[in-house]
């Protein structure tokens, strides 16, 4: 039951982080090259973080395998903080996990969401998600459209 849980809530972020962070730098090679992500991080496929841009491109598959990996480290991650999540729906813990990809898991760790997530108050919930909108010091319109979205799920 609990596994079958878990990859529900890994399809449902990894479709979520697929809709938002996009497959970038495709070339006519069919190769997937690193990137600078719009807060200025070198990355590569779908928002895969990289310690420097000066890596060779990957194919679409393992930028897939890289996605599902990290998806699943911070899913543990993001259980071991909120562990009242493993009785939640699976929209709420997958739209916390894309949260989480996007953002980090020590941005959740040490917010006011991940408070009203522990106390069970999810309207509350619903307002903080959507106050982490800036890229730098800028609001990118496509966090905006992605918290929303995961307000939604929430």
């Amino acid at each position: 039951m609990e596994s079958e849980f878990k990859t529900e809530v890994l399809n449902k972020a990894m479709e979520l982080c697929r809709e938002f962070e996009g497959l970038h730098d495709v070339r006519q090679d069919g190769l997937v090259y690193p990137y600078y992500c719009p807060a200025g991080k070198p990355t590569i496929g779908w928002g895969t973080l990289l310690d420097t841009i000066a890596v060779k491109p990957i194919t679409k598959e393992r930028a897939d395998q890289l996605l599902k990996d990290e998806l699943e480290k911070k899913y543990i991650q993001l259980l071991v903080m909120s562990p009242t999540l493993k009785t939640e729906s699976v929209n709420r813990v997958a739209a916390l996990l894309d949260f989480c990809y996007n953002l980090g898991t020590k941005a959740y760790a040490t917010s006011t969401l991940k408070k009203h997530v522990d106390a069970g108050d999810w309207e509350a919930a619903k307002v903080q998600i959507v106050r982490w909108v800036y890229g730098g010091s800028k609001v990118l319109p496509g966090l905006v459209r992605r918290r929303n979205t995961e307000r939604q799920l929430l």
